[in-house]
């Protein structure tokens, strides 16, 4: 008489193996979607953020908040004076147009220098690259405004 081969149990409340490892699977996707998003998240949030320069600003004889219009390029609209003499009218500074503009039309932050009746932007030794100015966001101003604090050190008001 052949041999009587018994079978495991099976109890239907224990999941069997493929189950499991569906269960597994569907776990996994679920933790690699959120990571994705996730990385998606800080990458559109926090992607170049604007830094502004310490010895920029250091070097700077005046530091401005202007409005910018492609009309005028070597123009701008002073709106705000953190520190320096000038006036709050339009302006000339003669190298503007060597400068990147993130946007057509803005407000940027302008560290200039002194150049008889005009003004250029501040370009440190040895620096290479084009002028640098930023554009006025709410941190690029946080930061401007402890740079003023710390390297002009006398009351604007």
């Amino acid at each position: 008489m052949p041999a009587e081969v018994s079978l495991p149990r099976t109890d239907a409340a224990t999941p069997s193996a493929p189950v499991k490892r569906a269960w597994l699977l569907r776990l996994a996707i679920i933790i690699a979607a959120a990571w994705w998003v996730a990385l998606v998240a800080l990458a559109l949030f926090t992607a170049n953020p604007v830094v502004v320069s310490r010895a920029q600003i250091a070097a700077s004889d005046a530091v401005v908040t202007a409005k910018i219009s492609h009309d005028k390029i070597d123009t701008v609209t002073v709106e705000r004076v953190w520190t320096g003499d000038v006036p709050e009218a339009e302006i000339t500074v003669v190298n503007l147009r060597n400068a990147p503009l993130s946007q057509k039309d803005g407000l940027y932050i302008l560290p200039l220098m002194k150049l008889g009746g005009d003004y250029r932007l501040t370009m440190l030794p040895r620096q290479e690259a084009p002028p640098i100015i930023y554009p006025a966001t709410p941190d690029a101003l946080d930061q401007l405004r402890h740079l003023v604090r710390e390297t002009h050190p006398e009351p604007r008001k």
